[in-house]
This record gives structure tokens, sequence and C-alpha cells, in this order.
């Protein structure tokens, strides 16, 4: 089946393109075809040109990535050692140290726009004069060897650098990196050497051979970690990412990054905590994938195929220290407490920190203190809070997190469903239960004024009125004291067209988009109607669509009228330019093609647009500080990936 796919460097006027697949004997077979000439979306069967054949011992380790570097246009193959354990079908070395009529476990580098077999039809390619073996002893299309399985390598498309994913057999798995201004020739040590080490099997591994180049990561298979799947050197629209590359395991679906600098690992992250998915789950990460505009794509064997994108931080859901109601008379409320339609009229409120025993009246944390029965030698077991609080556009939410200070210890439910339970409370605790399961001690030290986190599903909220519930138990009938607050805070995409990340669509956005639809560099992010274009027709959207407004609205109070009339006057032929100076058609002046947009609109309202235009189906995609949102395309079964480097 198809394992790599290449665009040829010229592709706008010749339409090839390269595929690598194996064929029906097992042999790995790359062909160039040509793009169909009725439909520029399809390709034309009947064009297929073998480039290269290369027969296979096995069924596995047939490499299969192909791509032209973006310095010398010239197409780079991976291929695997043959399969099998321990390379053996080319003793006493192994295929991918065995140099002479041998094209396996190895990256070669060829020209297929010339032939320098003419006599075989199996051989439609030249070789580089530059390839490091040429006029040596060594095939002359070998460009690097020693690897075992490359899945996958890639180039960075702004450097030229090339790094190289190798799976390893039973104990590392390895990224190495080749600079663009490398000649050729490295050696990355497989059989004798897995990762750093030496292969762990009796009469295989050994000493680094002379010269050879050590990885610059390696990880052993620990965590479910058996399979490293290579990336890509992100060149996309997040400034903060730049250079970073990325890649994954395909058994435990890790997703790491690191940026190379003066040929050294810096600023590696494990991204995985950090993943947040509007569906599924990551799962087996196969294969990752680029877009023209640099934008990085993971692939699940699933089907989903997730984008990295901007995330933004969103204001707390609920902020700490808001008003509570709460019940502190000692009384059992059964269950019905926890549930969003219970009548909690007669409980008192009070601001958080809510709590006693914290010496409020010496300046302590607590805003509000509650009871505790009156006897302190035999205090009410637990004190009970409520809160409801409003959400709109919940659907944009990646991530909702808990930040719960409690002490001793509490359940929280969220619109009567528990998402937390802190572990020195029992499953099953009643009202005049005490937070000691399993002889959990007492709260104490710093942990009494800390706000833990605790991620929950999204998917758990409603659009409208939420109400989050909490029980708070003492750890003992003669406790001290007792401390409550919550707050919520959430991770959101950001809204199609908010383009300064300020939460509000304002002439800010409208600027930004116009001065991009006037350089015409196309980003997912300016293309607001998903349209997969960047023109006029995202400025309309935006304005039309997503903010309700029209042309000549200077004031976006969602009229035209006088007032937006004074404002375009006041600015005409002086220079001044934006949408809030009567710049309306977006052109970076200010001048009577604009009075006459105002002079059609006059008197008309925003409303006039609301209806229209349905909404995307999915808002903008999402990572700014590293947060990983995966979430599905408009277009296409696409998901996107947020995130967050906090």
């Amino acid at each position: 089946g198809l394992l790599g796919m290449a665009f040829d460097p010229d592709y706008a006027s010749n339409g090839y393109f390269y595929v690598d697949y194996t064929d029906t004997t097992g042999a790995t077979r790359v062909r160039r075809y040509s793009v169909s000439a009725g439909n520029p979306n399809m390709a034309d069967a009947n064009t297929g040109v073998d480039v290269l054949r290369i027969s296979q011992p096995e069924s596995n380790h047939n490499g299969g990535w192909i791509g032209f570097s973006p310095i010398d246009n010239y197409l780079y193959i991976a291929t695997g050692d043959g399969g099998g354990a321990n390379d053996q079908h080319s003793e006493p070395t192994g295929n991918a140290q065995d140099l002479t009529d041998n094209l396996l476990g190895k990256i070669l580098r060829i020209d297929p726009a010339g032939d320098d077999f003419p006599g075989d039809s199996s051989r439609n390619y030249a070789i580089p004069s530059t390839n490091p073996f040429v006029g040596a002893t060594g095939d002359d299309e070998i460009w690097a060897y020693g690897l075992r399985n490359p899945w996958r390598p890639s180039f960075d498309r702004q450097t030229g650098d090339l790094y190289i994913a190798d799976v390893g057999q039973n104990a590392r798995e390895e990224i190495s990196f080749q600079p663009a201004s490398s000649a050729g020739g490295e050696n990355y040590g497989w059989r004798l050497r897995e990762g750093t080490i030496a292969t762990p099997t009796t009469g295989v591994g050994g000493d680094r051979p002379p010269g050879a180049v050590e990885p610059v990561h390696d990880y052993f298979h620990a965590l479910g970690r058996i399979s490293v799947t290579g990336g890509y050197a992100y060149r996309g629209p997040i400034e903060s990412l730049q250079g970073h590359y990325f890649f994954a395991d395909y058994g435990s679906g890790d997703l790491w990054s690191f940026r190379m600098s003066d040929g050294q690992k810096m600023d590696f992250s494990n991204n995985t905590d950090n993943v947040s998915l509007s569906g599924a789950g990551l799962g087996n990460i196969a294969s990752f994938g680029e877009d023209a505009a640099g934008n990085l794509y993971v692939l699940n064997r699933s089907g989903p195929i997730y984008r990295i994108d901007q995330a933004t931080e969103a204001p707390s859901v609920l902020a700490r220290g808001s008003v509570w109601k709460y019940l502190d008379d000692g009384s059992n409320p059964g269950d019905a407490w926890r549930s969003p339609g219970f009548d909690d009229s007669t409980w008192l409120s009070g601001l958080a920190q809510l709590g006693y025993g914290d010496d409020e009246l010496l300046g302590g944390d607590h805003n509000t203190a509650v009871s505790y029965g009156p006897d302190p030698n035999d205090k009410y077991a637990t004190t009970y809070f409520r809160r409801s609080f409003e959400v709109s556009d919940n659907a944009r939410i990646l991530s909702l997190t808990v930040d719960l200070l409690a002490d001793d210890g509490a359940a929280v439910y969220l619109n009567g469903i528990e998402v937390v339970r802190t572990s020195n409370l029992a499953p099953d605790a009643a009202y005049d239960d005490f937070a000691d399961f399993n002889g959990a001690g007492a709260v104490g030290g710093n942990d009494e004024d800390t706000f833990f986190g605790f991620e929950i599903d999204p998917a758990w909220l409603v659009e409208g009125t939420n109400v989050v519930a909490v029980e708070v138990h003492q750890s003992d009938m003669a406790s001290s004291d007792l401390s409550f607050d919550l707050g919520l805070t959430a991770r959101v995409l950001p809204e199609v067209g908010d383009l300064d990340g300020d939460g509000v669509l304002t002439a800010a956005d409208i600027d930004a988009l116009a001065a991009g639809v006037r350089d015409g560099t196309f980003s997912n992010v300016l293309d607001v109607n998903d349209d997969g274009t960047l023109n006029d027709a995202d400025r309309l959207y935006l304005i039309e669509q997503r903010m309700g407004s029209l042309l000549g609205d200077t004031n976006l109070d969602d009229t035209v009228d006088d007032a937006d009339y004074a404002m375009l006057r006041a600015n005409l032929f002086n220079g001044q330019t934006g949408w809030s100076a009567g710049d309306f058609n977006g052109d970076g002046l200010t001048d009577g093609q604009d009075f006459n947009l105002w002079l059609t609109h006059r008197g008309m309202s925003g409303s006039h647009f609301e209806t229209a235009v349905p909404e995307p189906a999915t808002g903008l995609l999402g990572v700014a500080s590293l947060l990983i949102w995966l979430t599905y395309s408009r277009r296409a079964p696409v998901s996107t990936l947020a995130f967050s480097s906090d």
C-alpha cells in the first residue's frame, strides 16, 4: 500500500508528483504520476512511470518516506533494513551497514529529472555528482546509512535541515538530525547501535562505528512507548513555535517537541499533558503533515486529523473569591442539594474564602465565617456550598479546570455530576462522615492555603446557567479550622475574527484583516469564512456575519447614520486610515469611495445581515503559549490541536 508522497518542486508547471508504495510482490516502488489534464484535483492513473524499485526480503521495515529537499531539489528516499529482527539478511554487517549493492537501511538521494540508466526501465533517475559515494566504495544512490526503519523523516522547509525518526527494536527510539550543510555519508549506527546504546542483542550490538552520528534525542521503551513517529519543524503562523520540531510515539500517544540551535537540542517539551480534544483522544499517532502555510497536522491511525493552532486563555468562568450560598447548620440535605434545580433560597451567603479558625479577627484569609456548631470539641463534619454562573458559547471551551482550596476534604459537583473528590474523602461519605478515608490525616501547612487544580470535561457545562456544588468535610470533630474557595478556569478557541486575541471583535480586528488582505499572505487565522482563500470576502464576512455590522458603520453601533459620517468627514483625505477613520473598503485610504459606501448604507442596520450566512461549524483552530487543541475542520475531517507552554 501507499507509504509516502511528494510533489515535484516544479509541480505548478509540470504537474508531477511521486509516490512510494509496496506492490503486490512486496517490493518497494517509487513512481511518478501526473495531474489530470482535465481536473487539477485528480491524478491521471495512466501516466505512471517507475523511478526506482527495491526488492524487500520481508514485509516490514519498508520505510516509505520520500521528500524533496528545499535546498537542492533532489528527491530523498528513506528505506528500512528489510525487516525481521536484528537485520540479519546481509551478514556479517546487516543491510543497514552494507554499502555495496544494497539500498536497504538508507537515505537515498536521486535526481528524478534525469536518467543515468536508459537501459533499465526500473531505474529512471540520475545520480547527483555530489553524492558521498560517487567515485568511492558504496552505491552511488546512498546519502546516509545505518537506519533500521525510518518513520518518518522530514525537511525543515525554511532551513533545509533533515530530521530522521528511526524506529528501534526492543530498547530505544531515536531522532537524528542532519544539518542542511551536510555533505552526506552519515552513519547512524544500526545494527550495532540502538539509539545511544549498543543494541542489546547478543552478537548484534557493539561499539559505535568510527565516525557514526549519535541521535540528538532518544528514549527507552517504557510507559507504552514503543515506536517513534517523526514530524516536522513548525513553520506555521504561531511565532512561539517557530523552528520547534514535533514528533510522537505511536504506542503511547505522547507528543513532544524541541528545537535545534548550533547543533544542540534545546527546549525539549513533553506536550502530552497539555493536549485538549474536542472529540476522541489522540490515540495512535501514525504520521504528521504540513500545508502550504506551514500549519502542522497530526494524523491518527483511526481516522481523525488534527491541526495545531492558536489557543487562548479565557477569563475565569468562575472567579475565586466569589459569593457562595452555604449551609452550616449540621443538617443532612440529602442528595438533592447537588442538582441545578435545588432551592437554596434559605441558605446563607457570603464572600469566599469561607471557613473558620483562620484568625479572621487578626486578618486571616476568611472573608466569611461559617458555623461549626455549638461545641468546639464536636464540630459539624460537613459544610455545603453552592454557586450558579453563566456560560455562553461553551462549544469553544477546550479545557476546564477546577481550582479548589479545601481544608480538609471535598467533593465537587457540576450540574449534579461529581467531577472532583479529594483522596481523603470516602466515595460514599455521608453528611456526618469525616475526611479520614484510608487513615488520611488533616490538611496542614501550606496545603491549607493552596488551590489545587483538577482538569475536568468541559462537556459537563451547559449553555446558560450552570451550578457548582461542593461539600467540605473536616478531618475530625476537633479540627481547628475549615477553609473553602473555588474557581473555574478555561482555555478556549479564539472567536473567529478575533485577530488581536483580546476576546472581543472590534475595529482593530477589521483593520488587521484588511491589512492581511492587502498583503495577500494567506493564513488560516485570516481566512475567517474558511473557504481556503484570502480576499475581501473574508473582510465582509467578519463585518457583516461575525460582527452584525455593515460598511459605513464607523462606530460599530449597528446603524449607519450621521455620527458615522462625522468621523468619516473628519478624516477624509488627511492621511488617516483604518475602519474608525472611515476606511470602509479596506484599501488603506479614507477617500470618496468610502463616502459612497457610507451613502449607500445610510439608514441601514447591521441586523440586515444577521441570518444571511450561517456561522461556520467550528471556530478558529487552536497553541500560543503551548496547549494542544484538536477540533474538526469545516471542510474535511481535520481537527486542531491547541497548545500552551505553561
